[in-house]
């Protein structure tokens, strides 16, 4: 877990660095003029605004910086599911304690990151990614 947090942060102390995928994938979109790798370009692009946001502070305070929003949300964002639990792949359910975890997830690791007490840490994890849906996502999501 410490791994992924420490390759997330690298973009979030050097921004530019998004730029280099964005970069890789015009390139082969050169060579292969291939819609789908425009398209992951275009991202990168896109992307890259984000992250100096990020870094900012703009979009949110320090506690955004173990990139759960990216985790948790892409998939209610990109209505693939209505709530971040329902997202067979998230490890958000067992997180929160609505389901089991599997054997790989440090679930205790995580919640730690939110508050020694497991209670409070669910909660917390709970409001933290909740205050980043959007207000078309089912009332439901918060039950």
């Amino acid at each position: 877990m410490t791994l992924l947090f420490r390759s997330m942060a690298v973009l979030v102390e050097s921004p530019w660095l998004a730029a280099m995928p964005a970069a890789v994938f015009l390139w082969l979109f050169a060579a292969s003029r291939k819609i789908f790798v425009l398209i992951a370009a275009a991202a990168w692009l896109v992307y890259l605004p984000y992250e100096y946001a990020m870094k900012l502070r703009i979009l949110c305070t320090g506690e955004c910086n173990i990139r759960l929003d990216l985790l948790l949300l892409y998939p209610v964002l990109a209505g693939l599911c209505a709530r971040p639990a329902d997202w067979p792949w998230s490890s958000y359910a067992a997180l929160i304690g609505w389901a089991a975890p599997p054997p790989f997830l440090d679930v205790e690791s995580v919640l730690e990151l939110f508050s020694p007490d497991p209670a409070v840490a669910r909660s917390r994890l709970r409001g933290f990614v909740e205050d980043g849906l959007p207000a078309s996502v089912s009332p439901m999501s918060r039950v």
